[in-house]
C-alpha cells in the first residue's frame, strides 16, 4: 500500500468543483482501490488529496469512476505524485494470478480498511479491484459488509461482561446469523462469477470444532485452519 498526493490545480477562467474531487475520490474508494481514510486541504488556490492506494495509475473500471474523473478534469489539471509506503498498512498484498482459493477473514487484527480476502496461495490480502462486481458496478456491498463487522467485532471487545458482548459473539460465531448470512453470500456470489472457491472464516473464540457447524462433517484439517469443503467455511486455529 502506497501514499500518493493527488494535486488539483484550477484552470483558468474555471471554477474549481471541489464536489466533482470528493466524488471520484468516493468512487475509487467503492471500488477498492483506496482506503476510506484520505485527506483533502487546499493550499494556495490548489486543492490537494493524500489517499493511500496500490497504484498510481487509477483504473477507470466502471461509469461512476469515469464520470468522476471526466468532471474534474475540466476544472483542473491533475497530477498524481507517489509519496512513499503506507506504513500504517497492515497487510501485504497478494501478486499470485490466479488464487486456488479465497477466505473472507472480516477482523479489526487483519483488516483495517483495505480488503477483506486472503489469497488461499500467499495468505496475503487481496484488492477489492481484482474481484468481478456482484452488484451496481461498484464493491460497496462488500465495503459496507466489512465496515458492519468490524463493528461488531468493536462491540464485542469492548463490551466484556455486558449483555451486548454475547449478543455481539452470536452474531459474530452462529453461523445461521444475519451477519454470517450475508457474508457467506457475499462468498457465493464471487465464487459462481469467478469459478474459484470461496471460504467464510467463521468466528470461534477459545473453542475446538472438530466438526461443521453447518453440516456436521468432519472438518479437513491443515495446519492453520480447519475447512469445510461442501459449507465454504474455515474456522481459524
Amino acid at each position: 500500500m502506497n501514499i500518493y498526493e493527488i494535486q488539483c490545480i484550477p484552470k483558468k477562467e474555471k471554477k474549481f468543483d471541489k464536489a466533482s474531487l470528493i466524488g471520484w475520490l468516493a468512487a475509487l474508494y467503492r471500488d477498492g482501490q483506496i482506503t476510506e481514510n484520505y485527506l483533502i486541504f487546499r493550499k494556495k488556490g490548489c486543492y490537494t488529496a493524500v489517499v493511500s492506494g496500490y497504484h498510481k495509475n487509477f483504473v477507470e473500471r466502471n461509469c461512476d469512476i469515469q464520470e468522476s474523473f471526466k468532471k474534474l478534469s475540466m476544472c483542473c489539471h491533475i497530477k498524481i505524485k507517489k509519496k512513499g509506503k503506507d506504513v500504517d498498512s497492515i497487510q501485504k498484498m497478494c501478486k499470485c494470478n490466479p488464487s486456488p482459493y479465497y477466505i473472507m477473514k472480516c477482523d479489526n487484527q487483519f483488516t483495517r480498511d483495505d480488503s477483506p480476502f486472503l489469497c488461499g496461495k500467499c495468505h496475503r490480502a487481496v484488492p477489492l479491484y481484482r474481484f468481478p462486481y456482484i452488484k451496481d458496478q461498484e464493491h460497496y456491498v462488500i465495503r459496507c459488509f466489512d465496515s458492519a463487522y468490524r463493528g461488531i467485532e468493536d462491540a464485542w471487545y469492548h463490551c466484556q461482561g455486558e449483555k451486548m458482548e454475547t449478543e455481539a459473539e452470536q452474531q459474530m460465531a452462529d453461523i445461521a446469523s444475519d451477519l454470517n448470512v450475508e457474508g457467506r453470500n457475499i462468498c457465493n456470489q464471487l465464487e459462481k462469477k469467478m469459478q474459484i472457491p470461496f471460504y467464510y472464516c467463521l468466528f470461534s473464540y477459545e473453542q475446538a470444532h472438530e466438526k461443521c457447524p453447518g453440516c456436521g462433517k468432519k472438518f479437513r484439517e491443515e495446519e492453520e485452519a480447519s475447512f469445510c469443503d461442501g459449507c465454504r467455511i474455515v474456522i481459524a486455529k
